[in-house]
């Protein structure tokens, strides 16, 4: 009997290994902005934000929002943890994204690598109130395009 509590222990950790690890926005990340481009003469260089490898090769069985959240979360974080208030990202590089279909379960989402590279300032005025927020969508083939990140322009 404590073969089979085993087995059913190790199967349900290996079903909730796919969803879980994604990154929350830590407290001090909620006042960090992403953008595409933006004017920086008056900004402060604070370091370049890069992650060759941002989730591995991961599946996820809830959505692609979760994903999608943790790729800015991510930007905001490290930015956040350089004093940044301005993140102008340079690269998002995706490889590719497919649908599997489980038995027994919904479609199981394969995201296969892809890298990131931003740059962090410190900006003293920066004027959110006056600029679009985007939100970030992952698609299908390529994994992200520019203007699907929670940019703003």
């Amino acid at each position: 009997m404590k073969i089979v509590y085993l087995i059913i222990s190790f199967m349900i950790l290996l079903l909730n290994s796919g969803c879980g690890g994604l990154r929350q926005l830590n407290a001090d990340a909620k006042n960090v902005n992403l953008y595409f481009s933006y004017p920086t003469g008056n900004c402060r260089f604070l370091g370049i934000i890069k992650n060759p490898n941002v989730h591995e090769v991961m599946d996820i069985r809830s959505s692609l929002k979760d994903l999608e959240k943790d790729d800015n979360n991510f930007l905001k974080n490290e930015g956040a943890k350089l004093g940044a208030n301005v993140i102008v990202l340079i690269t998002h590089t995706p490889r590719e994204a497919h649908k599997r279909y489980v038995r027994g379960s919904k479609n199981l989402t394969t995201i296969n690598i892809h890298s990131v590279i931003a740059n962090a300032y410190y900006c003293p005025y920066v004027k959110t109130d006056q600029l679009q927020q985007r939100s970030l969508e992952i698609k299908q083939t390529p994994l992200f395009e520019n203007d699907d990140l929670q940019i703003n322009h």
